[in-house]
């Protein structure tokens, strides 16, 4: 599964222009490199995601097969392993 569907599908992203525009501004890192919207994930990929005001790192625990989840499904999909808050 692409990038930017994942965070659309995990809820990650309210919209998948708005993953791949966060892939664009070079805001996603993936096992330590920038990545582009387009690259495909698997299970146990480390993603590190820098919202602006907060920066979270999540563990990808499952890839599912279909773009739409429910939303009760979406925790399912990934484990959050650290978050950071920026105060400006």
């Amino acid at each position: 599964m692409r990038l930017d569907v994942f965070l659309k599908a995990a809820g990650l992203a309210k919209t998948r222009t708005l993953a791949k525009a966060l892939c664009d501004k070079n805001r996603i890192i993936l096992n330590g490199q920038t990545a582009k919207a387009s690259k495909e994930i698997k299970e146990g990929d480390v993603l590190e995601i820098d919202y602006g005001t907060k920066k979270i790192k999540i563990i990808i625990r499952k890839v599912p097969e279909s773009k739409n989840i429910p939303r009760k499904e979406r925790k399912e999909l990934y484990e959050l392993t650290e978050i950071e808050r920026k105060w400006f």
